[in-house]
């Protein structure tokens, strides 16, 4: 039986493994408390809250997260991060994928672009077409790097790669 809000509220304030709906709360073998929604780790306690944006149910639970082990309203935290993209933890990072967020013609302050590349996000594109498959658009990901959808369309995407200045 999953866990309803008020359960994992109390799950999450005494750092307690949960299983929700479309989320679930854990300790690692390493001591490391985890909250993942959907696949998502929205949260551990060696790296903090992750404040990107993934949807209303996400978004309720890391409003929970932020209130009971940070004090503080989502809202809050968020504040000023609206407009930051995405920065790469690794070579090859995959949650580019998901923490990348169309930001337009935005540049960060103390960055430039380096790069703009064209993304199949469709999932059906294959080598050799204009825009970059999933794997392809990976290889050039590279850690300290930040990455942003510049523009979208149907079935593809700019992504602005940017270094520090």
């Amino acid at each position: 039986m999953y866990a309803n809000y008020q359960e994992i509220r109390e799950a999450i304030a005494r750092r307690a493994e949960f299983k929700g709906n479309s989320c679930k709360g854990f300790v690692d073998s390493k001591g490391i408390y985890r909250i993942i929604s959907y696949a998502t780790e929205v949260y551990n306690s060696q790296e903090g809250l992750n404040l990107t944006y993934y949807s209303s149910t996400t978004s309720k639970l890391q409003g929970i997260i932020a209130e009971l082990i940070l004090g503080k309203s989502l809202k809050e935290l968020r504040k000023g991060k609206e407009k930051q993209p995405y920065f790469a933890k690794a070579d090859k990072d995959e949650g580019v994928f998901k923490g990348a967020k169309l930001l337009e013609d935005f540049i960060p302050e103390g960055y430039k672009i380096s790069n703009t590349y064209f993304v199949d996000n469709s999932g059906f594109g294959s080598e050799g077409e204009p825009a970059l498959t999933a794997s392809q658009f990976l290889n050039k990901v590279k850690k300290g790097r930040a990455y942003a959808i510049q523009s979208e369309g149907q079935f593809q995407v700019n992504i602005n790669e940017f270094i520090s200045v």
